[in-house]
């Protein structure tokens, strides 16, 4: 049983994942008895294949089962290792406030017995927070001390995880340089090809490389790229169905700045529909705050107010800075509706966003939309007087002045 287990981890670190798996799926047998300690390898040695594979939830009760059997075999930091595992689910699934809880109580335990490699995880996972609080200097610190201080239970393709999750660090910075050579030493290395998460993602931040750096067709490309990847993927097509949103979501993005808004309006309707679907609801209050950037430029504030509140259904279970962009359109909204006091109140309570390539991107929409309520303003179907019209005036000095810093 050692043998094969040997076997099946020498499969998974070289990349072969479907063969590692079937190897698995034999030791794993449950007309098999084996000792706790040989089955809590296996499942997490399994957990770790499907994570690689994509399919999160197998991968999660993978997890939940190496734990129980560490417990059991009485390992008391492997069993810790594998319950902080879990929350890579709740990251990827933007279920931020239950990951930082149970992030706090894995690291509160690692810094307590001096658990080494529950630690680096609990930095690489806490890292993973801040890029998704948009924290993203303090993201890439984090990553890159889970990256050089190791980890000596990941496979040799899983340092590549925390790569690209630093390239998407740096991307988001606009410090494209270090990025692309993360990106480089990615796919210079010969297993990434056949790990789709890495695969995939990588594509993703080459896409969104092209796109903050202006190459539109290029990104275009990208992006139309791991759609069909994902659509032409045999393996488990539900467990992709996160990365096919994203990358629709991306190229709604791109048809938004590249000022082709019925384009956008016609994808990212498909992509609420498909995230809501398959409750994907931060991504869905992302393309409900686009959809409702292009209706505004398009003169449809009705549609863009019926969007804006659709998104607000939703943003209180984040409430984070990225949910909280929503803030300025939807005070724009209201604006254009003539519902002022709504528009002053929530323009008060806007959040203040770190400079970086994204939020400079967000804030030349919010330049793009507030000159055109000035210039369409006081015509129909928009319903702004001279109150209104001078607030757009001033926001817009307000979000000039930030670009003029930028």
């Amino acid at each position: 049983m050692d043998e094969q287990l040997n076997q099946a981890t020498k499969l998974a670190d070289k990349g072969d994942l479907d063969g590692a798996l079937a190897v698995l799926d034999q030791i794993l047998n449950p007309a098999r008895d084996i000792p706790a300690d040989i089955a809590a390898r296996a499942y997490e040695l399994q957990g770790r294949c499907e994570l690689g594979v994509l399919r999160n939830v197998q991968a999660m009760l993978s997890f939940q089962e190496a734990e129980a059997h560490y417990h059991q075999a009485g390992l008391p930091e492997a069993e810790a290792y594998c319950r902080l595992m879990q929350v890579r689910k709740l990251l990827d699934d933007r279920l931020l406030r239950d990951a930082r809880k149970q992030l706090t109580e894995s690291l509160r335990d690692a810094l307590a017995n001096n658990w080494n490699d529950v630690y680096r995880l609990g930095l690489e996972f806490l890292g993973l927070l801040c890029f998704h609080t948009k924290e993203l200097r303090k993201a890439a610190g984090l990553l890159n001390e889970a990256l050089v201080g190791g980890d000596r239970r990941k496979l040799g393709w899983e340092p590549l995880m925390i790569k690209l999750s630093l390239s998407n660090c740096h991307l988001a910075l606009g410090d494209n340089v270090t990025a692309n050579l993360l990106l480089n030493e990615i796919i210079s290395e010969p297993r990434y090809k056949l790990i789709p998460r890495i695969s995939t993602y990588a594509l993703m931040n080459l896409g969104y490389d092209a796109y903050l750096t202006g190459q539109i067709d290029l990104a275009r490309r990208r992006f139309k790229e791991v759609i069909d990847l994902v659509n032409d993927t045999k393996r488990q097509p539900k467990a992709l169905a996160w990365l096919r949103g994203m990358a629709s979501y991306n190229l709604g993005q791109l048809e938004v700045e590249d000022g082709n808004y019925d384009e956008a309006v016609i994808i990212l309707d498909d992509v609420a529909k498909f995230t809501g679907n398959h409750g994907h609801t931060q991504l869905l209050t992302g393309c409900l705050t686009t959809l409702c950037v292009a209706e505004l430029l398009l003169s449809r504030p009705a549609k863009a107010m019926r969007h804006a509140m659709a998104c607000q259904k939703h943003v209180n279970t984040f409430g984070d800075i990225e949910t909280r962009l929503g803030d300025y359109f939807l005070a724009m909204v209201f604006l254009a509706v003539g519902q002022l006091e709504n528009a002053q109140l929530l323009w008060l309570y806007k959040p203040v966003l770190e400079q970086n390539a994204e939020t400079d991107m967000q804030y030349g929409w919010m330049l793009r939309t507030l000159q055109h309520l000035l210039e369409h303003g006081a015509e129909k179907p928009f319903a702004m007087d001279a109150q209104a019209l001078a607030l757009a005036e001033r926001w817009l000095k307000e979000i000039e002045a930030y670009d003029s810093e930028t």
